[in-house]
């Protein structure tokens, strides 16, 4: 069990599995409670935490969408690339949303 939390552990794709778990345990307790307040900011301070953690995946998107311009089918070359476009795209605008939550930016909604 230790080994497997070590090697879950490595990777960003694991602390962010890992973070995810402790947060969704933290709302799962939080509905039990009489006064839910504390785990619920321990929930919002993990939400906050994996958002941080995430942030740069949308470069990552963007890279791994150029490289699979290369594939030989057709089909899958388009799927794969818009596919991991339209993801990059998205983790581009989580990451402006939480930049401006957190006050680091201004985002004009205007």
């Amino acid at each position: 069990m230790l080994e497997t939390l070590i090697k879950l552990n490595s990777s960003r794709v694991g602390h962010d599995k890992m973070v995810r778990s402790i947060q969704y345990a933290c709302k799962f307790l939080a509905a039990a409670q009489s006064n839910p307040q504390p785990t619920k900011n321990l929930e919002s301070t993990l939400r906050s935490a994996r958002k941080l953690l995430r942030l740069g995946t949308a470069i990552d998107a963007l890279y791994s969408s150029a490289l699979s311009i290369r594939h030989p089918d057709l089909v899958i070359r388009l799927t794969v690339t818009l596919s991991r476009i339209a993801s990059a795209m998205f983790l581009f605008g989580d990451h402006l949303v939480w930049l401006h939550s957190a006050a680091l930016i201004d985002v004009n909604l205007a």
